[in-house]
């Protein structure tokens, strides 16, 4: 859970540079390179803003993901508590051929989905309408406006969990050296060839749960 207001990762961002009267880099360019580091870092690790909702399913097995998605986690379980397991499309292409003509599913066994393409997933057997699954996707970090940072009775919040501040901070700090780099002073703490960032501090997890040859067993309903 985020805690620390943005405010304070700017303010941080601003002594590191040494420019603590924001005459170099106005405050405004830093929220900028802030909102940045934000998205990248959640594109190397989606895991890192997240939504776990309640999903009303299409009618057949292609399932795409709410607007606001970037990519698919994980499909946990349906409404009434019984769990969907992950399974290789080729593993059902191989044993249930006509496996996209079912439309009217009141139950999920199994889900699919390929990185290749991030917003669109497949349902075994498929789905009724209206259907209800629960879904785990990544969701893209909005935008902080500086009204909403300055605000001194309700400042806004870092999206990503404390656990992020350092990285968002780095990162933050290198939007500056790619605008002026051979003229920007060199952040506090760091050697003036050796910038940090995200990809330095993030890695991207493993999307997909692992699957055995068991999870195809039993025969949809």
């Amino acid at each position: 859970m985020a805690t620390v207001t943005v405010d304070s990762i700017l303010k941080r961002v601003n002594t590191l540079l040494n420019d603590r009267t924001w005459v170099r880099w106005p405050k405004q360019e830093l929220l900028d390179y802030y909102n940045d580091a934000a998205k990248a870092i959640v594109l190397m690790r989606p895991d890192a803003h997240t939504k776990n909702v309640q999903f009303n399913c299409a009618a057949g097995t292609k399932q795409s993901l709410p607007a606001d998605a970037l990519r698919l986690i994980e499909v946990l379980r349906n409404a009434d508590g019984k769990v969907i397991r992950f399974v290789p499309r080729r593993a059902l292409d191989d044993s249930y051929p006509d496996w996209h003509a079912g439309k009217d599913g009141t139950s999920v066994a199994a889900y699919t989905y390929d990185d290749r393409d991030p917003k669109n997933f497949y349902l075994y057997p498929g789905p009724a309408a209206a259907v209800k699954v629960d879904v785990i996707y990544s969701v893209a970090p909005q935008s902080k406006v500086l009204t909403d940072v300055e605000n001194v009775g309700t400042p806004a919040l870092a999206d990503l969990d404390d656990i992020y501040i350092n990285p968002l901070i780095d990162s933050s700090c290198t939007g500056p050296f790619r605008r002026t780099p051979s003229t920007a002073p060199t952040p506090i703490g760091l050697s003036a060839t050796t910038t940090p960032t995200y990809s330095s501090w993030v890695k991207r997890p493993r999307l997909i749960p692992t699957w055995s040859s068991a999870s195809l067993k039993a025969s949809p309903a």
